[in-house]
């Protein structure tokens, strides 16, 4: 009887459309951050990002030493997108979170989401991630 019953409840789940009451679905504004850095699909594109990021980096000066550090420049924030990696060469004491922020936030003066908003992530030589935030 209690298989049953345990039967047509699942049947009575799956009829009105719920998911079942174990599987875990993510919410709707929860954001995604690949903790290794994605593969970069347009290598000469990425890399002429990189050098426009490079030298506009190299007029502010809170970004300007790490500038040179920085590799890829790839995303799709100029398509209608909100997402944009940054990796870099950075290693060992200068790979930290700050220098992460301080990389996202001039990209942030450099560029501006298609959609109003948008997550940079940044990432290490490694390709471990070191920053994610908004720009």
């Amino acid at each position: 009887m209690r298989s049953k019953l345990s039967l047509a409840f699942l049947v009575a789940l799956l009829l009105t459309g719920c998911s079942a009451p174990w599987s875990a679905e993510p919410e709707p504004e929860a954001v995604i951050v690949p903790a290794a850095a994605p593969p970069v699909e347009d290598k000469a594109e990425s890399q002429q990002n990189a050098r426009e990021f490079r030298d506009e980096a190299g007029k502010s000066g809170d970004s300007a030493t790490l500038g040179d550090e920085v590799k890829d420049v790839y995303g799709d924030w100029e398509n209608g997108g909100d997402r944009a990696f940054i990796s870099t060469g950075l290693k060992d004491a200068e790979a930290t979170k700050a220098n992460g922020k301080r990389l996202a936030d001039a990209f942030s003066a450099w560029r501006d989401s298609e959609s109003g908003k948008g997550r940079v992530m940044v990432y290490d030589a490694a390709g471990d991630l070191l920053y994610d935030g908004e720009f």
